[in-house]
């Protein structure tokens, strides 16, 4: 049991002033009944006031400096973060395709078109790929690892991960809304295909001349690929599905666009190497 600052009763439940932070009981809880020191200077003295304000600086700038440590750390790794959701998502894919069978496993990794309110599959189909074959996550794997980890290191993490992420959900959400319009409303994607698209996009505009290894072998420069790219695309979408009806196109080109008008309106800040470096 506490005491009154001011007549020494004991109170139960003291009343705490807010101005000098003392106990009082009902009879002198109110400042001017305890002459409070601190009536007539707003509340708590300046002393106690620089106190607080110095303690609220200094959490602010633990937050901030934790903040940034944070992005440091993950500086320059981004694409290798993405390449282990990937192989991870691909494995949990098999896990829920076993278990729980292929309704649930569209429900958690396939962007639908009569699924649209099952928004978390906006983002989890950039990182799923198809469970029929290996040819779909390998060839996008290959792209992460050397044009991704490239155009990360051109234009930083944070850009590059909102390019990745951005890009990837418009090429699903394209892809979609074209599959709706041809009349397959039950339509669904996946893969992270939109999204590399447009990492090739901005690394055409950056260096078109830059040499790239075909196959590992061959020398090409990277324009060449992005104009084949576009043909093709353009070509297989004009066939309403006649040519590999499975591969998401619009998505791709959808991707493609989106990054050659990201490096297009970045081109003076950022340019590419020469030659694509393994």
């Amino acid at each position: 049991m506490k005491k009154c600052k001011q007549c020494d009763e004991k109170v139960s439940m003291p009343y705490k002033c807010h101005r000098c932070n003392k106990n009082f009981c009902s009879k002198h809880r109110l400042p001017e009944k305890h002459n409070c020191p601190y009536l007539n200077r707003g509340g708590k003295n300046s002393q106690q006031i620089i106190d607080e304000l110095s303690k609220d600086k200094s959490k602010s700038s633990k937050a901030k400096h934790k903040a940034k440590n944070m992005l440091n750390n993950t500086s320059g790794r981004m694409w290798l973060y993405f390449l282990s959701i990937i192989i991870i998502t691909y494995v949990l894919q098999f896990i829920t395709l076993i278990f729980f069978g292929e309704n649930v496993h569209n429900s958690i990794f396939v962007f639908q078109a009569d699924k649209l309110e099952y928004v978390w599959t906006i983002f989890t189909s950039i990182f799923a790929h198809s469970p029929n074959g290996l040819f779909h996550i390998i060839g996008n794997i290959i792209i992460l690892v050397f044009f991704g980890r490239l155009l990360e290191q051109i234009i930083g993490t944070k850009k590059f991960t909102l390019l990745f992420l951005i890009s990837g959900a418009i090429a699903g959400l394209s892809q979609i809304i074209f599959s709706v319009m041809i009349g397959n409303p039950t339509a669904g994607v996946l893969g992270a295909s939109g999204s590399l698209s447009a990492v090739l996009g901005a690394l055409t505009i950056y260096n078109p001349k830059m040499k790239v290894y075909l196959y590992f072998i061959i020398p090409i420069q990277l324009w060449i690929i992005t104009v084949l790219y576009v043909v093709f695309s353009i070509v297989a979408i004009a066939s309403l599905g006649s040519i590999m009806g499975n591969v998401a196109h619009i998505a791709h080109l959808v991707g493609l666009i989106i990054g050659i008008s990201y490096g297009y309106i970045t081109r003076d800040k950022y340019k590419a190497p020469s030659v694509l470096r393994r």
